[in-house]
């Protein structure tokens, strides 16, 4: 038997827009475009944008996820940020990272990444008067980061059953002039309730730990920032990190999880309706601020990809808080 068969290439490139307003950040826009096939490479190649008042960042990524169709794969990014924090220090940096991977079988993947940075920092004259363990010039990280995931999921943008989880040890110290060692663990576990309710309700966990030691008697930028639609909904992105009232203090120690329970809107318009509660740990040595915030999401499966628009309270916030009530998205909801 002889089969005629006509092959139509799915679309692989994407856009990327999102954005929101805080009281410190101002209004802040995020907007990226990536290709996952260019020129029908089987090469991804990515372009991604953040700003607001406070912040530029720029950054280009280039992806191979199959080299020469074997089980490895290569990756290369290059960035340039410039970021203000609290009108006190001015941070200009740069850097590139390089990795290669190995997938194990279907759902696991290693990976092992090295990335150099260079720093160049500015305090204002009151800063460095009273602050004198701060770093101002400029600096160097020469890193090296293995890491290793799991994925079974069912879905890609909207997953009812399966795990996803990744753990990562960043190794500084390799040349340059910082010396720390941060781990990130993430963990990700979906279950769909359509069997028992007759209902397509899904329910959705989340949590994050990330811990950091530093080797080094003076502060870098590698502590944690707790806030935001990626870690705590409900307040501002970086809310919570270190600052000029904590004496500049690395918060070295961070947990993060999330409950959603998720239902159809417009089944038709691929549109759903989530709400979520958030709580989150970040402090010094300890978890000793803890914070939650709960509210409701619009998800939105649009044609230029996944749509979040966010609607969120804090839980009893302190005065002194950067809250946040809406805040929308584009790219992965959950």
């Amino acid at each position: 038997m002889n089969l005629i068969v006509t092959v139509t290439e799915a679309k692989t490139g994407n856009i990327m827009l999102g954005g929101g307003y805080g009281s410190y950040d101002g209004f802040m826009i995020n907007a990226g475009i990536n290709d996952k096939n260019i020129f029908g490479s089987g090469v991804n190649l990515g372009f991604s944008i953040d700003t607001s008042a406070r912040q530029q960042n720029y950054n280009i990524s280039v992806q191979n996820p199959s080299i020469n169709d074997s089980k490895y794969s290569g990756s290369f990014n290059i960035y340039n940020k410039e970021s203000t924090y609290e009108d006190d220090y001015t941070d200009n940096s740069n850097g590139f990272a390089l990795g290669i991977g190995k997938r194990f079988n279907r759902h696991t993947t290693g990976f092992v990444n090295y990335s150099y940075s260079n720093i160049d920092r500015d305090y204002s004259d009151s800063t460095t008067e009273t602050n004198s363990n701060l770093i101002d010039g400029k600096w160097t990280t020469s890193a090296i980061t293995p890491s290793i995931s799991f994925n079974n999921t069912d879905d890609y943008y909207l997953p009812r059953s399966g795990i996803s989880a990744r753990t990562s040890l960043e190794l500084a110290g390799l040349g340059g002039n910082t010396s720390y060692i941060k781990s990130n663990t993430s963990f990700k576990t979906y279950y769909g309730l359509a069997d028992y309710l007759d209902f397509d309700m899904i329910l959705r966990y989340k949590a994050t730990l990330s811990l950091f030691e530093n080797f080094k008697d003076q502060i870098t930028d590698s502590g944690f920032y707790l806030g935001g639609p990626r870690s705590l909904r409900g307040y501002e992105s970086y809310a919570f990190g270190y600052s000029e009232e904590n004496g500049y203090e690395v918060y070295d120690r961070m947990f993060t999880n999330s409950i959603e329970a998720s239902i159809p809107l417009i089944e038709s318009a691929k549109m759903r309706l989530a709400f979520f509660l958030d709580a989150g740990a970040i402090g010094a040595q300890d978890f000793d601020t803890t914070k939650a915030g709960y509210g409701a999401a619009l998800e939105w499966t649009s044609p230029m990809g996944p749509l979040t628009f966010i609607f969120s309270s804090a839980i009893n916030p302190n005065p002194t808080d950067r809250t946040s009530s809406f805040e929308f998205s584009m790219g992965n909801q959950f």
